[in-house]
């Protein structure tokens, strides 16, 4: 338990300082990754500092964002904006909070673009689904390399001839199956 206490202290302890720290530098754009994204957000760790402070989603341009948690982004619902997990962004410290140990940025620019005019997945799918139907799509190739043996040389297999590896797991699938049937009689 007082192992618990004492790293909680310690956690507590740097925060105040990276707090102290940051409130000297209110006003100032540095470069972050987004390292988590909630619902009312995204954490920036700053590049030089390993200092996390939140962007509040009221903070953002001028739309609604839908928290999407599986794949750990926020969506812009007019604008198609993406601010996801991992993304370069440039922020600016609107303020900190020490009672609080709190860091409140404000984004100034990120390194992702909108979405443009492209095809959604979906859009995608059914056209792929269309090609496959009419008959144009890529078939693929089943690729079977040779057997190379310890003297160098290779041998191409067979088409349409099974491998004795193939023969076995096929007479013992078979086995397995009669086993199964003499079972439940």
């Amino acid at each position: 338990m007082t192992e618990r206490r004492a790293d909680d202290a310690t956690r507590e302890v740097a925060d105040w300082l990276k707090c102290e720290y940051m409130q000297d530098h209110v006003g100032e754009e540095l470069d972050g990754v987004i390292a988590n994204v909630t619902a009312f957000g995204f954490f920036v760790r700053l590049s030089d500092l390993h200092i996390d402070g939140l962007v509040h989603i009221s903070s953002l341009a001028n739309d609604y964002y839908r928290y999407d948690a599986i794949g750990q982004r926020l969506v812009g619902e007019s604008s198609g904006q993406i601010y996801r997990l991992g993304d370069q962004v440039k922020v600016k410290v609107l303020s900190v909070n020490l009672n609080d140990k709190q860091i409140d940025f404000e984004l100034v620019g990120s390194q992702r673009a909108p979405r443009g005019k492209g095809k959604t997945a979906k859009q995608r799918l059914v056209e792929e689904a269309k090609k496959q139907a009419r008959g144009k799509g890529k078939k693929a190739k089943a690729m079977v390399e040779p057997t190379v043996r310890p003297d160098g040389s290779t041998e191409q297999p067979k088409k349409g001839k099974k491998s004795k590896a193939q023969k076995a797991r096929k007479s013992k699938a078979r086995a397995n199956k009669n086993k199964s049937r003499g079972k439940k009689k």
